[in-house]
């Protein structure tokens, strides 16, 4: 491995700040992704760990790493898992409905993330791998259909019921779990429920045996893909006995157990780290102690151990663990992709086909706009999250935000996925608008802008203060007050659909033009100066070249130099 000061040179630095990273020699990292298949022995091409934590120190290929074609392709499956999904969520809509979203919406996330997170830091894109994802995209499909068809229990509220039923009341419901609603399912299995969790445990159960191929083949990362193992393997039985209950309660308790284990089971491996570095640190003083001591025999005349023995017992007793890092510019082009994705169908729910009626500038396409509009927005203050010009990304800056990152995700797409659902209704079918449907489409803005301003806050900023014209905290706190105002606005009942779509569109703009502004450098004029302030710019840079360079016709103490002088002598 080689190190030659990359710092000031390597983009990963530049764009996601600092950080304690070594890079590998081309020879060590050129290994698996990228090269063709000309021969038989290329086909499958042999396990490998692209970049790792070790004491303390991330090593990783200098080259950038980009997505392959055939992870593009698997991201495509989830165009139609997220359509799939808001279909469901928009037929269903309510309490029941959205405690189905949340619980069959976390699986497919979590498949994403696993294979996602595992290409990043073993892809070998050859044979092996591009089934593999041919696999999990049977998979998920599988996963999704039978999802969808999972029975809430009781029927959908009526027209009737709705229209008489307070805001109040309906927002109370709407965040009940289904437990009350779904009473008409107990005591009987559903299908769609066994089937779909025999799906996500099939997928469970291949991630286990890769895990443990690599474990075989790569020693020195055993310890840490053993570990993922045995969180697999964990999570795998709670869901198990999903095949078999027939309690409503009890799908709902297990199913929610499941979500929270895998998401605190990300946690884990931050407190693998810390148990690691705190052996290290505790062998490291060992081997010191028993080092002395060697010295103080060698220098009696005693002969010990050869050295490369000794040097092999010292690397078994560090007690320092080789744990599997991620490429950033690589997870997160993936992130993006997937975000883009979720957006995507915000999108697709606006396009309308005209009828007789609405041929022309009509109120459906100021509702398709103003639908445009807020995912154009979002994409925006998506990729200027972190709303900084320099900036230590929360991948790098500690474990924990980087995890709290990632899962900040799943909010943030559930929510924009259940507001697409709502804006298919808000914009084609204004007759279909319930409340439920207004709280899908509030609720779900309100709780994506308040997912990304968390996500701002994970990173840390680097600017110095007063550099810009508004603080990073004071963007975020717009972004946090603009999120409650769209969380509250299904409680203004008397807005028509458009309206609301208008009054989301205009805040997310204001909130864009904000940011636009405030990232602005102070002192630097936001119109064009005229022809006599360019002239006066103009003039006082000459002035300050004039002083520069008589300063240096004079030594450090303000004396004339002598250069010339000795020179001539």
């Amino acid at each position: 491995m080689s190190d030659p000061n990359p710092i000031h040179l390597h983009k990963t630095f530049s764009v996601y700040g600092p950080g304690n990273v070594g890079f590998l020699d081309d020879g060590e990292s050129d290994a698996g992704e990228g090269s063709s298949m000309s021969t038989l022995r290329s086909l499958v091409k042999p396990f490998v760990i692209k970049q790792w934590l070790y004491q303390g120190k991330i090593y990783r290929e200098k080259k950038e790493r980009i997505p392959s074609r055939f992870e593009l392709f698997f991201d495509l499956v989830f165009v139609a898992i997220a359509h799939q999904l808001s279909e469901v969520a928009a037929e269903h809509a309510g309490g029941p409905g959205l405690a189905l979203f949340i619980l069959t919406f976390f699986p497919t996330w979590a498949l994403w993330n696993e294979a996602r997170t595992f290409i990043n830091y073993s892809g070998t894109d050859d044979i092996l791998q591009r089934v593999c994802i041919l696999i999990l995209m049977a998979l998920l499909i599988g996963y999704t259909a039978n999802a969808s068809a999972i029975s809430i229990g009781a029927s959908d509220t009526t027209s009737s019921e709705v229209t008489t039923t307070t805001t109040g009341e309906h927002a109370a419901r709407a965040v009940e779990p289904a437990l009350e609603e779904a009473t008409s399912t107990s005591g009987r299995q559903d299908k769609a429920i066994v089937a779909a969790t025999a799906f996500y445990l099939v997928s469970k159960v291949m991630r286990v045996i890769f895990h443990l191929m690599y474990a075989y083949a790569l020693p020195r990362f055993r310890s840490a893909l053993y570990f993922q193992c045995i969180n697999q393997v964990i999570a795998f039985a709670l869901y198990f006995p999903l095949l078999f209950v027939t309690s409503t309660t009890a799908i709902i308790v297990l199913a929610s157990l499941g979500m929270a284990f895998e998401i605190f089971m990300r946690y884990t491996v931050g407190l693998q780290r810390m148990v690691s570095a705190f052996r290290h640190q505790e062998n490291h003083d060992l081997e010191t102690a028993k080092d002395n001591n060697e010295a103080e025999k060698v220098a009696e005349g005693h002969v010990g151990e050869d050295a490369p023995a000794v040097a092999a017992k010292q690397q078994s007793a560090t007690g320092a663990a080789y744990i599997p890092a991620l490429n950033i510019e690589h997870f997160l082009e993936r992130m993006a992709a997937f975000v883009v994705i979720v957006l995507g169908e915000m999108v697709l729910s606006i396009v309308y086909h005209a009828s007789s009626s609405q041929i022309g500038i009509q109120s459906i396409f100021g509702n398709a706009i103003c639908g445009l509009l807020i995912a154009f927005n979002f994409c925006w203050l998506y990729f200027d999250a972190e709303c900084s010009h320099r900036f230590i990304h929360a991948l790098r800056r500690h474990w924990f935000s980087g995890l709290t990152f990632t899962n900040l995700h799943i909010p943030l797409c559930a929510s924009l996925i259940l507001a697409s659902a709502a804006m298919s209704r808000m914009t084609q079918h204004e007759d279909l608008v319930t409340p439920a449907i207004r709280w899908y489409f509030g609720g779900g803005l309100g709780c994506a802008m308040l997912s990304m301003a968390a996500i701002g806050f994970t990173h840390r900023e680097l600017e110095p203060t007063g550099t810009t014209r508004l603080g990073r905290r004071v963007q975020l706190a717009f972004r946090l007050a603009v999120g409650v105002i769209l969380a509250c606005l299904p409680l203004a009942e008397s807005l028509t659909p458009l309206e609301m779509l208008g009054t989301c569109a205009g805040l997310t703009a204001f909130l864009v033009v904000e940011e636009v502004y405030g990232k602005l450098l102070r002192g630097e004029a936001i119109t064009k100066p005229d022809a006599a302030q360019e002239d006066v710019a103009v003039a006082h840079r000459l002035r300050e070249e004039e002083i520069v360079e008589v300063d240096t016709d004079r030594d450090g103490y303000g004396n004339p130099n002598k250069t010339e002088e000795n020179k001539g002598k």
